[in-house]
């Protein structure tokens, strides 16, 4: 055991197929799943999506959504926001399912149940992403986006649609005051007045 959570070998979870009456087990991230039940992990249902996944850790797949060469557990060099999407992944199957363990002897957990080399340089990629992700929460709330009707991009309560260089040109409301104190980040949109709160959608100019 790898302190008070149990470790399953990768050779076990292999071996949990729903074959011969045992139980579904599927993985990710390292941490092992048993989805006994779920028709979307059962072969041959109509809604059997999943099937692909059990007796395996296919993080990469989960992430890249590639069912062919990415069904594995190896996740190096995955961008931040796909990480982000697993850590999340976790914590849903976590919810739903029974939760057995770690994977031993795969790319996360040696069969002991310690993080591995490449383990651990994930668990810094999503340390560093997760503090991303909370300023960009942060960053949502204080400048919640524009309303989008498809032709327009427009703003109650009187602030301005801005586009914020520092997340994209992401079309934001913004109140006057802070486009003004700001404006090498905030950017009036194309042929729109400064004090529009309502501004036509211009998408080859802006690429929104």
């Amino acid at each position: 055991k790898g302190g008070t959570i149990p470790v399953v070998s990768k050779s076990v979870v292999k071996s949990m197929n729903g074959k011969g009456g045992r139980p579904k087990y599927t993985a990710v991230m390292g941490h092992v799943f048993d989805v006994s039940g779920d028709p979307l992990f059962d072969e041959g249902h109509e809604n059997g999506w999943y099937n692909a996944f059990v007796g395996r850790d296919s993080s990469r797949a989960w992430a890249t959504g590639d069912l062919g060469k990415d069904r594995k557990d190896d996740v190096d060099r995955l961008e931040g926001n796909l990480l982000h999407k697993l850590d999340l992944m976790v914590d849903d199957f976590k919810a739903k399912y029974a939760y057995k363990g770690l994977m031993g002897g795969g790319f996360f957990y040696s069969l002991d149940g310690r993080l591995t080399l490449e383990g651990r340089d994930v668990e810094l990629d999503l340390v560093k992403e997760r503090k991303s992700q909370a300023k960009k929460s942060v960053d949502k709330r204080r400048y919640p986006s524009c309303k989008d009707d498809g032709a327009t991009l427009s703003c109650a309560n009187g602030k301005l649609p801005r586009l914020r260089r520092t997340e994209g040109l992401r079309c934001t409301c913004v109140i006057a005051k802070v486009a003004a104190k700001h404006d090498d980040d905030f950017v009036t949109l194309e042929d729109c007045a400064d004090d529009a709160t309502s501004c036509a959608k211009i998408i080859k100019k802006h690429k929104l």
